[in-house]
């Protein structure tokens, strides 16, 4: 049996809650946007989950979680593009990773990915019944008590939302004796306190979120409860200001096409962002704009990695510090060291591979780095 439709006329809630109730055996994949799930399920349990969102990617979940660092992670990637062997497995056979901190993790990948997408308004999915092919590491998350509980975290998520309304907006501490709260666990305060360090050094919330290795939910919660004890308050200053009316999708999709058939397809690619942005539900929109990161992707790979490729800095940090870099450029040269070859840095950052490979061309461009 295949299904497929929109999450307007079936909602996610929906779709997800008959999955449960048929005890089905199949694979799910959801898109909207710029965003795609896919998900496994047998017999009432979510059995694994991929997405394309880098914080939801398993190595950043467990850098995230002080399980592994940079270079135990570039290692293991680098171990698994030879051998096609599951990255978790990898850092089991190396030691760098136990198996009940890596069941627990992908535990958590799976809910949280369920989370994810039940927040979400409209979108596209199919449905395939059938068993998944054998597994190197099996986990099984109860489908109902994962739902029962993304109903709260979808509520959280629309709270926070509301109090902290972009990912432009800044901080300010007001109370640092609020941010170490004693009754909080040692665990919560070194939390609230590498945040705090973040804050302290006026990053943005997106940017913040990037050196918390793409972890959206979990940053702006901890950041939504320390403005709500009164540590933290948003810096009005950083408001977006109203750049003028914004071209329709329609005019946004029509000019990436222009530009694509024109050879320009950075352009493009930008155009169709802004535009999917507007229109998440538009699939000709989402065919478009999947064809210019495979074909960019493509070509920036042939360019910048067919051959090992050591980035290094041609300005001094405190040049860089007021230069106007993007949120992830920024990212990208607080890890340039001149040891980090180019490949490794793309594997490890919370950023899609075709926006890392763009970003370090753009640097390279601007006379920032050298490749």
């Amino acid at each position: 049996m295949s299904i497929r439709g929109s999450l307007r006329t079936m909602c996610i809630e929906d779709l997800f809650d008959w999955i449960d109730r048929r005890h089905l055996v199949g694979h799910l994949s959801v898109e909207r946007g710029d965003a795609a799930h896919s998900f496994y399920f047998d017999q009432g349990a979510v059995t694994a989950a991929s997405s394309n969102v880098p914080g939801e990617h398993l190595g950043q979940l467990l850098m995230s979680r002080g399980l592994v660092d940079e270079k135990v992670l570039s290692e293991a990637f680098s171990v698994q593009a030879e051998t096609g062997v599951f990255l978790g497995k990898v850092l089991l056979m190396s030691e760098a990773l136990d198996a009940e901190s890596l069941r627990e993790v992908l535990e958590i990948k799976l809910r949280e990915a369920i989370w994810d997408v039940l927040s979400w308004q409209g979108g596209h999915f199919e449905f395939d019944e059938g068993p998944r092919g054998g597994s190197e590491f099996e986990i099984r998350v109860p489908l109902r008590t994962t739902l029962d509980l993304g109903k709260l975290q979808v509520q959280r998520s629309r709270a926070i939302r509301k109090l902290i309304p972009h990912d432009h907006l800044r901080f300010f501490v007001t109370d640092f004796f609020a941010v170490q709260d004693p009754e909080s666990s040692e665990r919560k305060r070194n939390q609230s306190a590498r945040l705090v360090d973040c804050v302290e050094r006026g990053l943005t919330l997106n940017q913040i979120i990037l050196e918390h290795h793409g972890r959206r939910f979990q940053v702006t919660s901890q950041l939504a409860e320390l403005i709500e004890k009164g540590a933290l308050s948003l810096d009005r200053r950083s408001e977006l200001r109203d750049s003028g009316q914004e071209d329709s999708s329609m005019d946004m999709e029509a000019a990436a096409r222009s530009r694509a058939a024109g050879g320009n397809k950075v352009e493009a690619l930008e155009l169709s962002t802004r535009a999917l942005q507007q229109d998440p539900e538009n699939q000709s929109l989402q065919a478009l704009h999947k064809e210019l990161q495979r074909s960019l992707f493509a070509e920036l790979s042939r360019e910048l990695l067919g051959r090992f490729r050591v980035p290094k800095l041609l300005l001094k940090r405190e040049e860089l510090a007021d230069m106007d870099l993007s949120d992830n450029e920024r990212y990208l040269v607080g890890r340039i060291d001149g040891h980090w070859d180019l490949l490794s840095l793309i594997r490890i950052a919370p950023i899609r591979e075709v926006d890392a490979l763009l970003t370090f061309k753009r640097l390279h461009e601007r006379g920032i780095i050298e490749i």
